[in-house]
Protein backbone atom coordinates (compact mmCIF):
# COMPACT_ATOMS: atom_id res chain seq x y z
CA UNK A 1 0.00 0.00 0.00
CA UNK A 2 1.59 2.94 -0.75
CA UNK A 3 2.02 6.10 0.80
CA UNK A 4 0.92 9.45 -0.18
CA UNK A 5 3.35 12.63 0.17
CA UNK A 6 2.83 15.28 3.07
CA UNK A 7 4.05 18.85 3.11
CA UNK A 8 5.49 19.14 6.56
CA UNK A 9 6.99 22.67 6.56
CA UNK A 10 9.38 22.84 3.85
CA UNK A 11 9.77 19.38 3.46
CA UNK A 12 7.86 16.79 1.45
CA UNK A 13 7.61 13.32 3.54
CA UNK A 14 6.16 10.02 2.04
CA UNK A 15 4.87 7.23 4.11
CA UNK A 16 4.61 3.27 1.96
CA UNK A 17 3.79 0.24 3.75
CA UNK A 18 3.74 -2.99 2.29
CA UNK A 19 2.04 -5.62 3.11
CA UNK A 20 0.71 -9.22 1.26
CA UNK A 21 -2.41 -10.42 1.03
CA UNK A 22 -3.60 -13.68 1.36
CA UNK A 23 -7.34 -14.85 0.24
CA UNK A 24 -9.56 -17.54 -0.55
CA UNK A 25 -12.73 -17.42 -2.75
CA UNK A 26 -15.78 -19.18 -2.50
CA UNK A 27 -16.79 -19.24 -6.81
CA UNK A 28 -20.33 -19.33 -7.81
CA UNK A 29 -20.70 -20.07 -11.07
CA UNK A 30 -23.51 -20.06 -13.83
CA UNK A 31 -22.81 -21.55 -16.70
CA UNK A 32 -24.05 -20.23 -20.40
CA UNK A 33 -24.42 -21.10 -23.39
CA UNK A 34 -21.21 -21.99 -25.25
CA UNK A 35 -18.27 -21.30 -23.14
CA UNK A 36 -19.02 -18.40 -20.97
CA UNK A 37 -18.72 -18.95 -17.61
CA UNK A 38 -19.75 -16.00 -15.54
CA UNK A 39 -19.23 -16.40 -11.85
CA UNK A 40 -19.26 -14.55 -8.24
CA UNK A 41 -16.63 -14.70 -5.15
CA UNK A 42 -16.72 -14.44 -1.88
CA UNK A 43 -13.97 -15.21 0.89
CA UNK A 44 -11.74 -13.82 3.69
CA UNK A 45 -8.75 -12.35 3.81
CA UNK A 46 -5.32 -11.63 5.51
CA UNK A 47 -2.87 -9.10 4.67
CA UNK A 48 0.63 -9.33 6.79
CA UNK A 49 3.08 -6.43 6.80
CA UNK A 50 6.49 -7.15 4.96
CA UNK A 51 7.88 -3.52 5.12
CA UNK A 52 7.49 0.08 5.66
CA UNK A 53 9.07 3.40 5.47
CA UNK A 54 7.52 6.41 7.21
CA UNK A 55 7.92 9.85 8.50
CA UNK A 56 6.00 10.58 11.28
CA UNK A 57 6.84 9.13 14.69
CA UNK A 58 2.96 8.20 15.66
CA UNK A 59 3.92 5.03 14.15
CA UNK A 60 6.22 3.80 16.65
CA UNK A 61 3.91 4.32 19.24
CA UNK A 62 3.43 0.75 20.72
CA UNK A 63 0.03 -0.64 19.34
CA UNK A 64 -0.86 1.97 16.09
CA UNK A 65 0.67 0.26 13.56
CA UNK A 66 -0.66 -3.28 13.46
CA UNK A 67 1.21 -5.94 11.61
CA UNK A 68 -1.89 -7.79 10.29
CA UNK A 69 -5.53 -7.09 9.29
CA UNK A 70 -8.15 -9.49 8.28
CA UNK A 71 -11.43 -8.47 6.27
CA UNK A 72 -13.42 -9.94 3.41
CA UNK A 73 -13.19 -10.35 -0.63
CA UNK A 74 -15.71 -9.85 -2.72
CA UNK A 75 -15.53 -10.69 -6.75
CA UNK A 76 -17.17 -10.73 -9.44
CA UNK A 77 -16.01 -11.75 -13.61
CA UNK A 78 -16.82 -13.72 -16.26
CA UNK A 79 -14.50 -16.20 -18.65
CA UNK A 80 -14.10 -17.94 -21.99
CA UNK A 81 -12.88 -21.42 -22.07
CA UNK A 82 -11.04 -22.85 -25.27
CA UNK A 83 -10.15 -26.27 -25.43
CA UNK A 84 -7.23 -26.14 -22.95
CA UNK A 85 -7.02 -22.01 -22.00
CA UNK A 86 -9.23 -20.15 -20.18
CA UNK A 87 -9.30 -16.02 -20.39
CA UNK A 88 -11.02 -13.90 -18.27
CA UNK A 89 -11.95 -10.69 -16.79
CA UNK A 90 -12.29 -9.86 -13.05
CA UNK A 91 -13.27 -7.16 -11.07
CA UNK A 92 -12.71 -7.42 -6.93
CA UNK A 93 -13.21 -5.70 -3.90
CA UNK A 94 -11.52 -5.94 -0.54
CA UNK A 95 -13.07 -4.85 2.67
CA UNK A 96 -10.89 -4.76 6.05
CA UNK A 97 -12.74 -5.52 9.02
CA UNK A 98 -9.89 -4.55 11.38
CA UNK A 99 -7.63 -1.34 11.12
CA UNK A 100 -4.27 -1.34 9.88
CA UNK A 101 -3.61 1.99 12.52
CA UNK A 102 -5.33 2.38 15.58
CA UNK A 103 -4.54 5.92 17.39
CA UNK A 104 -7.08 7.28 20.28
CA UNK A 105 -10.32 7.39 18.46
CA UNK A 106 -9.28 7.13 15.22
CA UNK A 107 -9.14 3.99 13.08
CA UNK A 108 -7.22 3.62 9.26
CA UNK A 109 -9.42 0.88 7.32
CA UNK A 110 -8.73 0.09 3.49
CA UNK A 111 -11.04 -0.60 0.70
CA UNK A 112 -9.07 -1.82 -2.28
CA UNK A 113 -10.65 -2.43 -5.52
CA UNK A 114 -8.82 -4.52 -8.01
CA UNK A 115 -9.47 -5.46 -11.90
CA UNK A 116 -7.46 -7.88 -13.27
CA UNK A 117 -7.59 -9.70 -16.76
CA UNK A 118 -6.82 -13.78 -16.63
CA UNK A 119 -5.26 -16.11 -18.21
CA UNK A 120 -5.22 -19.84 -17.38
CA UNK A 121 -4.27 -23.55 -18.81
CA UNK A 122 -6.25 -26.36 -17.75
CA UNK A 123 -4.84 -29.37 -17.72
CA UNK A 124 -6.26 -32.87 -19.20
CA UNK A 125 -9.05 -30.79 -20.21
CA UNK A 126 -12.06 -32.61 -22.16
CA UNK A 127 -14.42 -30.61 -24.15
CA UNK A 128 -18.08 -31.45 -23.72
CA UNK A 129 -20.89 -30.64 -26.13
CA UNK A 130 -23.15 -27.84 -25.70
CA UNK A 131 -19.69 -26.05 -23.87
CA UNK A 132 -20.11 -26.84 -20.68
CA UNK A 133 -17.59 -28.13 -18.42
Amino acid sequence: MAGFPVQVGTTTASETFDYVSINTLFNFKYPLKGNWMPYLSFGPHADFMTSHTHFFPYFDYPGVGLRRSYGIVYAVGIRYAFTHFLIGLRAEHLVDVTPLAHLDRESNYTHTSILSATIGYRFHSKRRRGGKK
